[in-house]
């Protein structure tokens, strides 16, 4: 039953990434639209290889700053789970609607590594989200402050964004 439900679980993650796969390709052609941009990436290794870098250097972050979180709650939990964790969560934030998708599988995956302590995990994540929501408030108002003495030479329609961003 168990390998059954495993086999279920792969071939339905196969079928629907295939489906939105064939989805994407359908509206554009691959030589004429996609090609190009790969081409540039080629072309411009240098910046592509530091995107990717500060990436996957987000990503470490995330789970350093998640596990310094989750160590108050569960305190024997190794770094590489948190980390592991955090990178595949990644793919499912980008491949699902919003975030939902890995947080969910955030949660799945530690409370099968913990059992019992699905709470302390869903409290940990949404800690998480707090403690990143702060940090990006703060850099936003150090930015706002660094730049405040040219804020009449900033056209309006700017800084009506920046004040709706900043509320």
């Amino acid at each position: 039953p168990c390998v059954l439900k495993r086999l279920i679980s792969i071939s339905l993650r196969l079928l629907i990434s295939g489906a939105l796969l064939a989805l994407l390709f359908r509206e554009h052609d691959l030589i004429s639209d996609i090609a190009p941009r790969l081409r540039a990436l080629l072309t411009n290794w240098p910046w592509t290889s530091a995107g990717i870098a500060f990436a996957f250097l987000s990503l470490f972050l995330a789970a350093v700053r998640w596990h310094i979180i989750l160590s108050g709650q569960v305190p024997d939990l190794p770094f590489s789970i948190v980390l592991r964790t955090e990178i595949i969560s990644a793919f499912f934030n980008i491949s699902s609607v919003g975030v939902v998708g890995g947080d969910t599988y955030k949660i799945m995956a530690l409370s099968r590594c913990l059992p019992g302590q699905t709470m302390p995990v869903s409290v940990s994540l949404v800690l998480d989200h707090l403690t990143g929501l702060i940090s990006v408030a703060v850099l936003f108002a150090v930015c706002m402050l660094a730049r405040a003495s040219h804020w009449n030479e900033i056209g309006y329609d700017l800084r009506m964004l920046i004040t709706g961003y900043a509320m």
